[in-house]
């Protein structure tokens, strides 16, 4: 007696995999391209001046002690946005208390 072992044949159904979409995915309308940036809130910082200190200064150092920086206004100044420089600014005095940075240049 003779015995096929030979495998038989399988039918496979078709799988679609669906390719690259240009749709934004489920729940994500209204939030592509600039949208995006208008809905989630940014840090931006503003480096307004350095100094050096030794470590006696540092020492004496106390509540209301005044540290001289080296920018005044009128200095220009970074406008920095996740660690990227994204604009150039100039310091301002708004009022008697308040400092503030007028834009000069755009870099995005």
């Amino acid at each position: 007696m003779k015995v096929d072992l030979s495998p038989e044949p399988v039918a496979r159904p078709s799988l679609k995999v669906p390719g690259p979409s240009s749709q934004p995915a489920p729940g994500a309308e209204g939030l592509v391209g600039k949208n995006l940036l208008y809905k989630i809130p940014h840090q931006l910082k503003v480096e307004i001046g350095r100094t050096n200190l030794t470590g006696e200064d540092l020492t004496r150092l106390n509540y209301g002690s005044v540290i001289e920086l080296d920018r005044k206004v009128g200095d220009p100044v970074d406008i920095v946005l996740g660690g990227q420089v994204i604009a150039k600014g100039e310091v301002v005095q708004i009022n008697q208390e308040q400092l503030g940075v007028r834009v000069t240049r755009i870099d995005f």
